[in-house]
């Protein structure tokens, strides 16, 4: 099913991409305004191969924390999975991924836009945001229904997003990984029953 049948509302980021029908149209205007739109990246044509297989490696050898799904109304927007060395998250231990498998298209910009309805609805500082929004607008692609993106963190001031595996084009600034996470894992989400299921409170069949 195709991005069009699914407003900016609905969509959430990396990684909540469905909130932005939570937050204030006005604030998220101001804030992409503030910065001129940037052409989808390309991929980078060569890849590290020994990143690539330490990245699938390291998913292979985790164990996950939980998993669930993001909805809305009929629509399954993404599934995505919490993971760790042991199978257990303890807040402020590294490292871990965050793997997202997208069921809809959906292009750079609105994920962008949901990303920040959601920073905002935690009350992330606004420089913060234009530093991350800045960032993120020259690194994430279009998603396409299967695509994954992945957010693999080594610890606060190292993490590396990967599209299928393949790591993009730099890593992400110190003190990033933290904010990203939020979005799923802090006690304000805006989605706790999601929450509950990434950290294996509730299973999901899925």
């Amino acid at each position: 099913m195709g991005y069009s049948v699914v407003n900016r509302t609905i969509l959430l980021t990396v990684f909540m991409f469905s909130a932005a029908c939570l937050a204030q149209e006005g604030p998220v205007e101001e804030l992409t305004d503030t910065i001129p739109p940037n052409p989808t990246p390309d991929l980078p044509s060569t890849v590290d191969a020994q990143v690539e297989q330490s990245f699938a490696a390291s998913v292979a050898s985790f164990q996950e924390v939980g998993r669930g799904e993001m909805q809305w109304w009929w629509f399954t927007l993404y599934r995505a999975r919490l993971l760790t060395p042991d199978g257990a998250y303890r807040q402020g231990q590294y490292p871990l991924v965050l793997d997202i498998e997208y069921y809809q298209d959906i292009p750079s910009s609105r994920l962008l836009e949901a990303t920040l309805d959601q920073w905002q609805h935690l009350g992330l500082d606004d420089n913060r945001q234009l530093l991350w929004q800045t960032t993120l607008s020259e690194l994430w692609p279009d998603v396409t229904e299967g695509d994954k993106l992945s957010l693999k963190v080594m610890s606060p001031q190292v993490s590396q997003f990967y599209f299928n595996g393949k790591p993009l084009s730099k890593a992400m600034p110190a003190g990033f990984s933290d904010d990203f996470l939020s979005i799923w894992l802090s006690d304000q989400t805006s989605r706790p029953d999601l929450r509950k299921q990434l950290l294996g409170e509730v299973a999901c069949d899925c």
